[in-house]
């Protein structure tokens, strides 16, 4: 919150914390526009890449390495 990110930064930004690789393009186009309509909050967007299967498999890869 206090980066002052705008809605495509942030939006990059989770896919690089979360997704450890920039956005595809639709990908980031659907997010931003959640963002910009106002039907998502950053909040909701950000609780919806932690619950991302991708997201998810790599958490288990780091478990199952024996890192939690």
């Amino acid at each position: 919150k206090g980066r002052n990110r705008d809605n495509q930064q942030y939006v990059q930004d989770l896919y690089y914390a979360f997704m450890r690789r920039g956005a595809d393009l639709e990908g980031f186009r659907y997010w931003v526009n959640q963002l910009d309509s106002g039907t998502l909050n950053r909040e909701q967007i950000r609780q919806a890449f932690v619950a991302a299967s991708e997201f998810q498999e790599r958490v288990m890869q780091v478990i199952n390495q024996g890192c939690l």
